[in-house]
């Protein structure tokens, strides 16, 4: 009898990496750390910033809405690496 495999939804948590797709279309990968971290290939966004709030607990597809200095912008999240 074969075993089903269960595919497990990725979502974002403090140490992943994910490619993200700003407004304007503009793709950066990320890793959610804290201020203290520091990667020289990707960007480190702090799970207490207003993007990396927003995006904790996101799934592959999933828009997320964040606010900056007034202004409200959106990202997508294209893929979660780890």
């Amino acid at each position: 009898m074969a075993q089903e495999q269960k595919t497990i939804e990725k979502s974002i948590k403090i140490g992943s990496r994910a490619m993200v797709e700003l407004e304007g279309g503009m793709r950066i990968n990320v890793t959610i750390g804290d201020r203290y971290d520091e990667s020289s290939s990707e960007v480190v966004v702090s799970y207490l910033s207003p993007i990396g709030s927003a995006l904790l607990g996101k799934k592959q597809g999933e828009t997320v809405t964040y606010t900056v200095e007034g202004k409200t912008l959106h990202a997508q999240v294209v893929e979660i690496v780890t």
